[in-house]
């Protein structure tokens, strides 16, 4: 009956994933748009997200423990791998290796546009730096008056020739 709870646990840790990479999708169109407000509400969704996750994955790790024990099997050997190996119903079999190939590439569609938002926020700080430094006087061309205008000035107000 684990089992059943186990692959209900991969499932929604799916769907979450799949809804992370969706954010991250818009999160890319804000970064490019450069429109902070809408990037500062993507990342509180992602907070929901992530808390989502972590409750779902604290469930798995309980549900497959309790799996492990119902199978006499030590808690060391339960990864998904694992579990496939042990799982004796074909169907449950075939259900938990389905879920666990999608939960995978969820996650790893998830890794790489985080990586290219990553790359994207990178660059635009780069030429908020280079901005700012184009906008920045350089030491050497700051001068607070025109120096040949105070040498100038040193002559006499009289100049008289006798």
């Amino acid at each position: 009956m684990h089992i059943k709870l186990i692959i209900e646990d991969v499932k929604q840790l799916t769907v979450i994933h799949q809804q992370l990479y969706q954010q991250s999708l818009k999160k890319m169109e804000a970064i490019k748009s450069n429109d902070t407000e809408q990037l500062q509400k993507m990342i509180i969704s992602e907070q929901k997200l992530a808390r989502q996750l972590d409750k779902i994955e604290n469930q798995r790790i309980q549900n497959v423990s309790k799996f492990a024990k119902e199978q006499q099997i030590k808690n060391s050997e339960t990864a998904l791998s694992d579990i496939l190996q042990i799982v004796a119903d074909v169907n449950d079999k075939q259900e938990l290796e389905q879920a666990a190939i999608s939960l995978s590439e969820s996650v790893l569609h998830l890794r790489e546009q985080e990586q290219l938002n990553q790359e994207l926020i990178r660059q635009s700080l780069k030429f908020v730096d280079m901005s700012l430094e184009m906008l920045q006087p350089s030491i050497s061309s700051m001068n607070y008056g025109n120096h040949q205008h105070s040498a100038s000035s040193k002559k006499s107000v009289f100049d008289s020739k006798a």
